[in-house]
C-alpha cells in the first residue's frame, strides 16, 4: 500500500539555501525521515511559508511561528488560507498515487489540509511534542 507521510516544518533550520530534506533540522522531521526510509514511505514537509514541499525542493531558511503565537483568529485564518493556496494544488496532483496519508503535525496543519481530507488520511494524535516523538520512536523500532 503506497503511503505518504506529511510532517510539519521545524523551526530548527540550516542557515543557508538547501534541499527541504536537509533544511529542516528538527527532531520530528528527522524521525519522520528515518521512519519513511525504513518503511519505504514517501514524505512531504508542510511549511507555513512555502506550502507542501518535496524533500528534493531547494528552499531558503526562514523564521516561522507556531501554536498560540499566531495572534488573532483573523491572522490564523489568513495563514491557513494562504498556505492552502500553495498546498492543495500540489497535494491534489499526488494524492491519487497513495492509498494512505499519515499526518504528523498539529491542528493548524490539519486545518490547512481539510479541503482534501478523506478516508485515506490519518493523523497521529498526541498529547504534546514529547509524546509524539515517543510514538514515532516506537514506530521506527517496530520497523
Amino acid at each position: 500500500m503506497p503511503t505518504l507521510v506529511i510532517v510539519s516544518e521545524s523551526t530548527k533550520q540550516m542557515n543557508e539555501v538547501a534541499l527541504a530534506k536537509d533544511l529542516f533540522q528538527g527532531r520530528l522531521v528527522r524521525m519522520v525521515q528515518k521512519l519513511c526510509e525504513q518503511r519505504g514511505y514517501d514524505y512531504r514537509i508542510l511549511s507555513l511559508k512555502y506550502g507542501l514541499l518535496d524533500p528534493q525542493e531547494e528552499v531558503k531558511p526562514y523564521k516561522t511561528k507556531f501554536g498560540g503565537s499566531f495572534g488573532s483568529e483573523f491572522v490564523r485564518n489568513k495563514i491557513i488560507s494562504d498556505v492552502r493556496e500553495k498546498t492543495i494544488p500540489k497535494l491534489s496532483k499526488i494524492l491519487p498515487n497513495y492509498d494512505r496519508v499519515i499526518v504528523v503535525a498539529g491542528e493548524i496543519y490539519k486545518n490547512i489540509l481539510e479541503p482534501v481530507w478523506n478516508d485515506k488520511f490519518e493523523i497521529i494524535e498526541s498529547q504534546g511534542y514529547g509524546y509524539l516523538l515517543s510514538i514515532l520512536r516506537r514506530m521506527i523500532d517496530q520497523s
